[in-house]
């Protein structure tokens, strides 16, 4: 191909990207129809809509022509970072934010640590027992979450967790509760289980709660996420390009990655391109998350920021609005302007991923006893007994438990009455 058509057939998908960008905006009008390519459009800005004076030029490394090949992230413009002196006499930056037109992530993960006195009421006060009073404050805690979240405490864990006296099992594994030690805190550890399958608008009431109830609340780790569950704007190829382009640097240094899985010769089984490491303040996952399910045909690809309070001053305000956070994560995380994310594709992900995980289990169980089942039921059948027969004598078993994989979340909608018309 000819440096011309090259040039033409880019500017011809930046415009493409661009009206899919401002349909988006539109959901009542129907979406612009983009042709079928392989390739992934380019990086996509609708500059009027930013109000900083210094985003007043993002069209100079977004505007490709003949003199300018690639979108150049060396002048990517953040608001000036702030700094902020923490109760620990600890001077962190806050973390940085940019502006967002819509809600594009999810929240995947959450780490919240307060005063354990913080869920004291008057009959805890004047226990005297430690262990006691502690157990009494974790069930307080329990009925706190189960209000705000759907599900509370289970079950007390046979060794505590990150340092730690004591911790707890959340329903449904959908996270840790810890006490004990660590400054007299309490940790809220909630899982991305949990975030996902937590009640509708939790992130509002928990965040109500560490303003109102909480002592001394700090988010020390969270994750936000964003899936493009059909595979229509995302590539992992798009993003290993824009490591060469500077799309994942900040502050001058390229940051160390790992690309994990099978990418010369992909096999269905899902790649991985990882960001950063777990040590530092930030760490970024992009992954094929349909295929780490099971599904090898699936194109749901998932970009995930793993943030920590490490070197970072975390606002509470991130509960409620995360996206500003998420899109000054990265230069190249542009691609996500205007990729809001409704409820109605928070819940469509959700159904994929039980679907998925569903459809996996039934798969291994098909393969790996598939052929014992077939001769059980053949010679039940002889002796004039029926598949309930076969069933209830497989199933009569001591741990009547579902598997982890299959909690009382997981189970797709499918099972349920469909509605008629």
């Amino acid at each position: 191909m000819q440096k011309d058509e090259y040039l033409q057939k880019i500017s011809k998908q930046f415009q493409e990207a661009k009206q899919k960008a401002l349909a988006a905006l539109l959901p009542l009008e129907k979406s612009i129809d983009q042709s079928s390519s392989d390739d992934t459009p380019i990086p996509f800005y609708i500059p009027q809509s930013f109000q900083y004076s210094e985003n007043v030029h993002l069209d100079k490394f977004l505007t490709l022509s003949k003199d300018t090949k690639t979108p150049d992230y060396a002048s990517y413009p953040l608001k000036f970072a702030q700094t902020v002196l923490t109760g620990d006499d600890e001077l962190k930056i806050v973390l940085p934010r940019r502006p967002a037109t819509g809600q594009v992530c999810i929240i995947d993960w959450l780490n919240v640590t307060m005063q354990a006195k913080s869920f004291e009421t008057v009959e805890t006060y004047h226990l005297t027992d430690v262990n006691a009073w502690q157990n009494a404050i974790i069930k307080n805690l329990s009925k706190v979450l189960t209000d705000i979240l759907g599900f509370g405490v289970s079950h007390q864990l046979p060794s505590g967790h990150h340092f730690y006296d004591m911790s707890f099992q959340l329903d449904h594994k959908a996270g840790v509760v810890s006490i004990g030690g660590q400054s007299n805190t309490i940790l809220i550890q909630l899982s991305g289980e949990g975030c996902s399958y937590a009640k509708y608008g939790w992130q509002s009431d928990f965040h109500a709660m560490l303003n109102t109830q909480a002592i001394d609340p700090k988010i020390t780790r969270i994750d936000l996420a964003h899936d493009d569950v059909t595979g229509d704007y995302l590539s992992l190829p798009w993003f290993a390009r824009q490591l060469d382009l500077g799309g994942f640097t900040n502050g001058g240094r390229r940051p160390r990655v790992e690309m994990l899985g099978n990418w010369k010769y992909p096999d269905g089984s899902g790649r991985t391109l990882q960001i950063g490491t777990r040590k530092s303040s930030k760490m970024c996952r992009i992954y094929e998350k349909g295929r780490q399910l099971g599904d090898k045909s699936s194109n749901w690809l998932r970009v995930e920021v793993e943030l920590k309070a490490k070197n970072y001053f975390i606002p509470l305000d991130i509960l409620i609005n995360p996206s500003p956070f998420f899109l000054a994560a990265y230069p190249c995380f542009h691609i996500f302007d205007y990729q809001s994310k409704l409820p109605r594709e928070t819940l469509d992900r959700i159904e994929r991923e039980k679907l998925i995980t569903f459809a996996k289990a039934v798969d291994i169980t098909r393969h790996q006893f598939g052929r014992y089942l077939l001769a059980f039921r053949k010679e039940f059948e002889k002796h004039g007994l029926s598949d309930n027969d076969l069933l209830s004598l497989l199933t009569e078993i001591d741990n009547k438990k579902y598997p982890d994989r299959l909690n009382a979340h997981s189970i797709p909608d499918f099972f349920k009455p469909k509605a008629t018309h």
